[in-house]
């Protein structure tokens, strides 16, 4: 079964539990480190809890969404959204900001699990040779999340506190900041280690584990961040010719990617799962704050409920982001992309759907643009990773729709990314053209010199990853090694298009180191006062 494993990981998160024997009660008291983790159930269950990680509010199950379509500006605030989280599209958010927070705190919970899993994992003894097997497979998993949390650590702040093991961390709470070229070393070695011991694949009870195609797919991103494309160019191309992985044929294939089907996906590479099992007080605690201790009787997202038009409607999808699927390609001028009428309601002469299947859409804030005579008298919302189409009856917001993290069409457009920068443009027309053809788009006849191609190659990823977290990770990288693009006029530029204001400085290349941090590690040192 899909869900087994999923089960497993929501009901099995604590780092204690019974005795095999049921016969041979013991005073559940009475365990610790030394006398819990000494086989295969137990060690597991330590590895799944960094698991769970990705379902705390701060993560994918809440915040994360927000956090990065809010500040790529693809998502841009409705009346309903409050508080901290409006500062970011305007880059006007500082280190108490309430939002950010619980993304780095949770990133630093999966490093201390993780950390954790390999201390105890490696003192277990196995002796079948299965359990020799999966105790390393064990130790490659939380290799695999600290690689990842510390690729996401410093990719977004930089310099940050670098915790190596649990035993560091037990002794000494306080931490200085390590260089950032030793924290993505750190994250280096990690997934280098993880991609060496992790399967190319799992049975279906053990579906959404970390492969080594994961981690392959998070040491080529670290590597392109820090813009080594040399580096990362054969690792991409090994997960595009021999991962296995498949994109789903045609338009209907690329519209599954974030629909509840996206659970088993020929596509994806890694991914955060979630399910519904039934209504209860557990099913809220990635919204509200809560603990693993409430229930694990609802794992869903939020961002149906959040985002959508029916729903709270914190969100729209921005002009701006709209505006990229309506371009000139060979010799055709304002060619609409197909991919649109699957990513936003509403249509002004960019492509987006105008009939939804739960019933006419309430908008009813009129859209222009300077100079452009195009008027849309109903605005633009959300379609993807929505449920209107596939759920029209009446009921709860919950969604299952599981979030891609990464998937074939995001690696074959980074491999494309340093086919470019390898000048090697032709080979990346290849890959740039199989993204394209899943959704019968028109073929690019070339991609021009560099400079064109790297145009191209942005527009490619802003329509194919629109709302998938991937654009702000983009235009860091992007800027940070040789502005290929500027991150803070194409920021501040487009806010203006659309009538708003922004604020973005160089300083928002990195974001403000948090408060909450900053009140415990005495070590965690910010003259600046932001990063």
């Amino acid at each position: 079964m899909k869900n087994k494993f999923f089960i497993i990981l929501l009901t099995g998160l604590a780092f204690a539990g019974c005795n095999e024997d049921f016969m041979d009660i013991q005073n559940p008291n009475n365990y610790d480190a030394t006398t819990y983790y000494i086989n295969a159930a137990s060690c597991t269950k330590s590895v799944n809890s960094i698991y769970t990680i990705m379902l705390h509010k701060g993560m994918f199950s809440r915040d994360w969404y927000f956090n990065f379509d809010l500040l790529a500006n693809e998502a841009g605030p409705l009346t309903p959204l409050q508080g901290q989280i409006a500062e970011l599209p305007r880059g006007v958010y500082d280190a108490s900001n309430s939002a950010l927070s619980p993304t780095w705190d949770r990133l630093y919970r999966m490093v201390l699990r993780a950390n954790y899993a390999i201390d105890v994992t490696t003192k277990w003894i196995p002796t079948l040779e299965e359990e020799i097997e999966l105790k390393s497979r064990l130790i490659g998993e939380a290799q695999f999340f600290l690689g990842f949390a510390y690729y996401h650590l410093g990719s977004l702040w930089g310099a940050v506190p670098l915790r190596r093991s649990y035993a560091e961390t037990g002794a000494n709470l306080n931490c200085p900041r390590s260089p950032v070229n030793e924290v993505f070393a750190f994250a280096e070695e990690n997934l280098v280690a993880a991609a060496a011991v992790l399967p190319e694949s799992y049975p279906d009870e053990d579906n959404a584990r970390a492969t080594q195609w994961a981690a392959k797919a998070f040491l080529g991103k670290l590597y392109i961040m820090q813009g080594d494309w040399a580096a990362a160019e054969p690792i991409f191309q090994d997960i595009v010719e021999n991962g296995g992985f498949i994109m789903e044929d045609g338009v209907a294939g690329f519209e599954n990617q974030f629909l509840a089907v996206n659970r088993n996906s020929t596509e994806t590479i890694f991914d955060c799962k979630f399910a519904w099992y039934g209504w209860g007080e557990g099913n809220m605690y990635h919204m509200f704050d809560g603990t693993e201790l409430w229930g694990a009787k609802g794992a869903t997202s939020g961002r149906a409920m959040e985002y959508g038009f029916w729903d709270w409607g914190n969100v729209n999808i921005t002009t701006s982001a709209v505006k990229k699927f309506r371009y000139d390609i060979n010799s055709t001028v304002d060619y609409v992309d197909p991919r649109a009428y699957y990513t936003f309601y509403g249509d002004g002469g960019y492509g987006g759907d105008m009939d939804c299947a739960k019933g006419d859409y309430p908008f009813d804030t009129p859209v222009t643009y300077p100079g452009d005579e195009v008027v849309n008298p109903k605005g633009y919302r959300w379609k993807k990773y929505q449920q209107y189409e596939a759920k029209v009856a009446e009921g709860g917001p919950e969604s299952e729709i599981s979030t891609v993290i990464t998937r074939l069409a995001d690696v074959k457009l980074l491999y494309a990314e340093c086919l470019i920068q390898n000048n090697k443009i032709g080979d990346a027309l290849t890959q740039i053209n199989d993204v394209r053809d899943r959704v019968g788009a028109e073929l690019y006849l070339d991609l021009g010199d560099k400079t064109q191609a790297m145009n191209i190659l942005k527009r490619e990823r802003e329509m194919e990853l629109c709302g998938e977290q991937q654009r702000w990770f983009d235009l860091l990288r992007w800027h940070r090694n040789g502005k290929i693009f500027d991150f803070v006029s194409i920021l501040n530029g487009e806010k203006a298009e659309q009538g708003e204001s922004a604020n973005f400085t160089e300083k928002n290349l990195l974001l403000p180191i948090p408060q909450t941090e900053k009140d415990v590690n005495k070590l965690c040192e910010v003259p600046n006062g932001w990063n």
